[in-house]
């Protein structure tokens, strides 16, 4: 009479591969693009400030005002993304 052989321990998730869906993967892609689009569009509007300070000679307003209205137009449209992932609009 043999022994019956071992029993194969069940494969737990963290032993095996990976797997993502691919909806992770575009949520993923998506967040990296507006936290670019986010810092990209801020560092813009305060350059231009600083350019239209050095033509103007209105140290540090134009500046102070490209990086305002920068941060609150990249938070809005975080705002509106957020809400649109969440299903809300």
């Amino acid at each position: 009479m043999m022994p019956n052989p071992p029993e194969k321990p069940e494969k737990t998730p963290a032993s095996g591969p990976r797997k993502f869906k691919a909806g992770s993967w575009l949520s993923m892609g998506q967040m990296a693009t507006s936290g670019l689009e986010l810092g990209l569009t801020v560092a813009a509007l305060t350059l231009l400030g600083w350019w239209l300070d050095t033509q103007w000679n209105s140290s540090p307003w134009m500046m102070i005002t490209g990086t305002l209205v920068g941060t609150t137009g990249s938070i809005y449209k975080m705002w509106r993304m957020n809400e649109k992932w969440q299903g809300r609009k």
